[in-house]
């Protein structure tokens, strides 16, 4: 048996011929010919851009005072994805770090559609982080767009977070793009919200959370500006914002910025307000093909034209024109109904509605508002002694714990209470006015503002037996046009005894008769 030694150098050699684990410059430059963008390339095919070949040769950077390395991959298949109604979709792009050796971030382009599904369109291979280099990604990504499609890219709406670096990239081609607004990441607002907030008590994140969500969800610049005003108000008579002068901060990094538009409004009904449709694709880029480890560049760079080509065949999925409720909105519908915290309000009991309307109320369990800290601890990250220190001394019994589970399940405390809201408007005694038509659904609370879709929208759809777009339901089977007649004369093998059919099991032949075929002459 060869020694341990002879197996190592086998890996090696096999890791680094075969696999390309390795960062060496001469074969990067042979890839990148090879891999070149031409006119003939097949749709589903990977191809490299962002460089100019010199007598054969790429023209890139290798660090240093030669300039960063700079390289970007995709597929005409990728490309086309963006060949649509730009107020379709929202384009994001976002680094991703640790995946090769050299420690070069990867840019993950692509775009989410109105169900928040992300498609990816591109990748960029980045020596640096900079203004510079983002303003080269958008800049060749526009380029090679019009080579491959023949028009101009137009991007009505671009998810960005704080960083300056990718918002000034794409400033610098505005009028080129067509944007009508950048959008800010909610969540990187959230992100850093939370590190303002270390070492405060749960009642002050809380405090400062439940105004940031009803400014989230402001429907336009008025209601946005009474509930600025609102928390202004809340938080300078909290001692502990008051010392961490966090309402100057909020203002001048979230109000008064570039960085701004994190409202609902910005953008259309039901699409991503969100980096969170590139985050998991990053998350799953590192667990699936990265496999959690570095790899050499030159392997990098073969393994982003191996995702590109999988997006661009198997792995594609449909892009959604309309919007569409998550699974964990489904879900947590199914609980609500489960524990009867969804009803339908008799008509007769407030006024009739035009036809495909009814009214949908969503009850709130006891003790749910005092158990809101209780399932708040994963979004204000606090610890259990800390919830209940804020919870209180409160009788209850187990099914109430139940019941108030049910309420915030899947969801968190803030979200909820948009269901319960129609801009600064409480849920009337009777509920809220559902339509379920055709290709006209509406709910009158926030959440369906934001995500065009709700827990009051399905279960209205499931109690008028209709499906997600408001069709009605087809039956699952065919109605009989008669009582059912047997028909005699048909042999063979039924379900089961006694079906009262000729054919069933133990008609038929007589097993002491012969076939023809097995008669002997």
């Amino acid at each position: 048996m060869p020694s341990l030694s002879k197996f190592q150098n086998r890996y090696r050699y096999f890791r680094y011929h075969r696999m390309l684990e390795h960062s060496k410059t001469s074969v990067m430059m042979d890839l990148l010919a090879t891999s070149f963008y031409k006119d003939d390339v097949g749709d589903n095919k990977m191809f490299s851009f962002g460089f100019s070949l010199i007598d054969g040769r790429p023209a890139v950077g290798f660090g240093g005072v030669s300039g960063p390395f700079k390289v970007g991959v995709t597929t005409k298949a990728l490309l086309r994805l963006m060949d649509r109604n730009p107020k379709t979709f929202v384009f994001h792009w976002d680094a991703t770090y640790k995946i090769d050796s050299l420690a070069y971030p990867i840019l993950v382009c692509g775009v989410s559609d109105a169900a928040r599904k992300f498609h990816p369109v591109a990748f960029f291979l980045l020596g640096k982080e900079t203004e510079n280099e983002y303003t080269w990604a958008m800049a060749s990504l526009m380029s090679i767009y019009r080579l491959v499609v023949g028009r101009d890219l137009q991007l009505a709406y671009v998810m960005a977070d704080a960083a300056k670096a990718p918002a000034l990239g794409v400033q610098a081609f505005y009028r080129q793009l067509g944007v009508e607004r950048v959008l800010m990441c909610f969540y990187h607002l959230v992100a850093n919200v939370h590190k303002r907030l270390v070492g405060t008590t749960l009642k002050t994140k809380a405090l400062v959370f439940r105004h940031v969500y009803k400014m989230h969800y402001s429907r336009s610049w008025h209601e946005l500006r009474h509930h600025w005003m609102n928390a202004v108000h809340a938080w300078t008579i909290n001692d502990e914002l008051v010392a961490r002068e966090f309402t100057k901060y909020y203002f001048e990094q979230w109000i008064k910025s570039q960085s701004w538009r994190w409202q609902v409004y910005h953008s259309p009904s039901g699409f991503a307000t969100t980096n969170n449709p590139c985050e998991a694709f990053n998350k799953h880029f590192k667990a699936v093909y990265s496999e959690k480890c570095t790899h050499g560049l030159c392997a990098t760079f073969v393994l982003l034209g191996d995702v590109v080509e999988e997006y661009s065949t198997f792995q594609a999925t449909e892009f959604k024109d309309t919007p569409a409720p998550s699974l964990k909105l489904l879900y947590r519908t199914r609980r609500l109904v489960e524990y009867t915290l969804l009803e339908v309000v008799p008509t007769e009991l407030v006024f009739d509605l035009p036809f495909g309307e009814i009214f949908v109320r969503g009850v709130v369990p006891r003790h749910a508002l005092s158990l809101a800290f209780a399932f708040a601890l994963k979004l204000n990250r606090a610890t259990v002694e800390d919830a209940a220190t804020a919870i209180g001394d409160i009788s209850m019994d187990a099914s109430d714990y139940d019941v108030a589970g049910a309420y915030y399940y899947n969801k968190n405390t803030n979200n909820v209470r948009h269901e319960s809201l129609c801009a600064t408007t409480p849920q009337p005694w009777h509920g809220w006015r559902v339509r379920v038509l055709p290709g006209d659904l509406h709910c009158e609370c926030n959440y369906f503002f934001k995500n065009s879709s709700c827990c009051h929208i399905i279960f209205a759809l499931q109690v008028t037996n209709r499906d997600a777009q408001g069709h009605p339901n087809i039956p699952r089977t065919f109605e009989r046009g008669g009582p059912q007649r047997a028909q005699p004369g048909i042999l063979g093998r039924g379900r089961g005894r006694g079906r009262g059919r000729t054919g069933g099991r133990g008609s038929g032949r007589d097993h002491t008769q012969v076939g023809r075929a097995l008669e002997f002459e």
